[in-house]
């Protein structure tokens, strides 16, 4: 490869509750992203007492924890709900078009 690889992270304010301006922190945590090679990427800090998410994406999304202990509650194609602690360091793969949310009980540092 001849060219360096970089990723251009850049804030994001990502619409969540309490982001007015993307240069001032919010009560939800941090969100930074980039895209590479067309896929999106998001490096986010979400504070404890707080959730990130409650949507859906129409492609398959990784999560990694990074730092942190969190629950993901994803709703199945069904209505159930099916709860995920996340582990630092393994992946959680949620579906497209199903909705989930991050529950974190200390603060999570997620890169998905």
């Amino acid at each position: 490869m001849s060219e360096e690889f970089k990723l251009n992270f850049q804030r994001w304010g990502g619409g969540e509750l309490g982001v007015e301006d993307v240069d001032k922190p919010n009560a939800i945590g941090e969100a930074y992203a980039c895209t590479y090679n067309g896929r999106f990427f998001s490096l986010l800090l979400t504070r404890a007492g707080m959730y990130r998410g409650d949507h859906v994406h129409p492609n398959l999304q990784h999560t990694l924890l990074l730092e942190g202990k969190g629950k993901y509650v994803i709703k199945q194609k069904d209505g159930s709900e099916k709860i995920h602690d996340l582990k630092v360091g393994e992946i959680l793969e949620v579906e497209e078009g199903l909705p989930h949310v991050l529950l974190p009980e200390t603060d999570c540092l997620t890169f998905e």
